[in-house]
């Protein structure tokens, strides 16, 4: 997604002894002429939390909070951009849970050494080549190519452990990183071998351009919406907004791309039915699992090769294709031990017999298909109620542009103003609302084990059936030129419905 570069801080602080003076000229050229475009920061939009204390962003939007919560901590705590974005990167963007860390501690130097922000001078004797401590210990050559430092083509860069690299090689070095992907790129370090120092976000600006930039602009903000558990994108193709979670207690996220999906999973919404449920359910729906299930219900293994096999015709006398093995279909005996004498070919004594004296191993078996076989016709009838609400959904959003078209053509026509008339889209969307609402009421009943709770919820659920379907029939028919007034009367008390079914009320 191409934007502008708005992740440079107006207020970067590029003397804080990252490597020699003039090492960031640079940074400050480029810095500056960000600056003078009126981005990177500046100007953060007001945030609008809905009604269930979310607050829905598109991504330029979100990268302007990044950069207030960098400036918030740079001025409360006396950090630069570059040790901020790091440590907040390290403790997941949660502002309270780091700065309690670094104003209970003294020791201030182990976490900026634990964060690659300050070089460790302890494991100086690690690297074979360079005396980091000192950069004045560095040959003038870069460490990589070997080229001669000079003031034109190899000038020489590093952080505050000394390693110094000619130009070059820190574009080259920074491109591949941020092209490697999201984790490569935020935990990049000094190209030294085992130097543990971490490149910071001004090193990025400095050497990186055209695509490669937007690629690092890109992922500067993935650290903040994929670390921070109070952010979330809006999971629905197409969509690019992300969610911030501010206060409220409904997870359900209402998107402005026109879809909801629960702030907690992530997926569509599905109140009232719990996230766990809801997962289990969509798990359950897919080809696979109710293959299991319809296979347990319908076959017998055979007692040779233990295969499935399906009975498809009257006969008991069944004959394996794999092993070729001979069985009787109700004991699964031996064909052999069959006959008149055990009922014939439609009849099994000796399952007759088994099953009144109480053979628990022919008991068990039928347990179990008996089990599944129920088990598969619950599934079948709530799957049905909860795929035809699915489907009546869908024609309601189908129907959203008619709706829309028909208000126009009265607005045109019947010269009535529009905003009389969005009543008519506020109805329709109520309609998608419930219908998605009673969609997942039957993954819900599906889970309630208690038969008093069941017969309460299914009087429940059997209302707000009734409520939709009358208004999802009054918008269906043709408009009245006047109007009908049960629309614009019942959509508010059907919402409100919605509202305390969806809260358990």
């Amino acid at each position: 997604m191409e934007r502008e570069n708005s992740y440079v801080s107006p207020n970067v602080d590029l003397e804080d002894g990252w490597g020699d003076e003039g090492s960031y000229e640079q940074s400050m050229e480029r810095q500056a002429s960000v600056q003078s475009a009126g981005i990177g920061g500046a100007g953060v939009e007001k945030e609008e939390v809905d009604k269930n204390g979310f607050i829905v962003q598109k991504l330029e939007n979100i990268e302007k909070t990044q950069w207030r919560i960098v400036r918030e901590t740079n001025e409360t705590l006396g950090l630069t951009d570059d040790q901020s974005i790091i440590l907040l990167r390290a403790f997941k963007w949660n502002t309270e849970k780091f700065q309690d860390k670094w104003l209970s501690t003294d020791n201030h130097s182990k976490l900026l050494i634990e964060q690659g922000l300050e070089f460790d001078q302890k494991i100086a004797k690690s690297f074979p080549y360079v005396n980091a401590t000192l950069k004045s210990a560095n040959q003038g050559y870069c460490q990589i190519c070997y080229s001669q430092f000079n003031s034109t083509n190899a000038k020489a860069d590093s952080l505050k452990c000394g390693h110094e690299f000619c130009s070059g090689d820190w574009t080259d070095y920074l491109s591949a990183r941020v092209n490697q992907g999201f984790q490569f790129c935020i935990s990049t370090t000094c190209p030294q071998h085992q130097c543990n120092m971490a490149v910071p976000h001004s090193m990025f600006v400095k050497y990186l351009t055209g695509a490669d930039l937007k690629t690092y602009q890109k992922w500067f903000c993935k650290s903040y919406t994929d670390d921070n558990k109070k952010v979330r994108w809006c999971p629905f193709a197409g969509c690019d907004y992300c969610v911030i979670y501010k206060d409220g207690g409904i997870m359900e996220v209402n998107c402005k791309c026109g879809n909801s999906f629960c702030f907690k999973c992530g997926q569509e919404s599905h109140k009232p039915s719990d996230c766990d449920n809801t997962k289990q359910w969509n798990l359950k729906n897919s080809a696979e699992s109710e293959n299991i299930t319809w296979i347990m219900a319908n076959t017998k293994d055979c007692p040779k090769c233990n295969k499935p096999i399906e009975k498809n015709q009257g006969c008991n006398h069944m004959t394996c294709r794999l092993c070729r093995h001979e069985f009787c279909w109700l004991c699964t005996g031996d064909w052999k031990e069959h006959g008149s004498a055990t009922g014939g070919y439609y009849q099994c004594n000796k399952y007759d017999a088994a099953k009144k004296s109480g053979d628990q191993t022919i008991l068990s078996k039928e347990k179990k298909i008996d089990d599944a076989k129920n088990e598969l016709k619950k599934y079948m009838f709530y799957f049905e109620r909860f795929n035809n609400h699915h489907k009546a959904e869908k024609h309601a959003k189908e129907l959203l542009p008619v709706i829309q078209n028909k208000i126009l053509m009265l607005h045109d026509v019947k010269n009535y103003p529009v905003g009389e008339l969005n009543f008519l889209e506020e109805a329709i969307n109520q309609v998608v609302r419930c219908r998605q609402v009673l969609k997942y009421t039957y993954v819900h009943g599906y889970y309630i084990k208690n038969e008093m709770e069941l017969n309460l919820f299914q009087s429940m659920q059997e209302m707000l059936e009734k409520f939709c379907e009358h208004l999802h029939e009054l918008i269906e028919k043709p408009l009245d030129p006047y109007l009908d007034p049960n629309i614009i009367e019942r959509t508010p008390f059907y919402r409100y419905r919605d509202e305390q079914f969806a809260r358990g009320r």
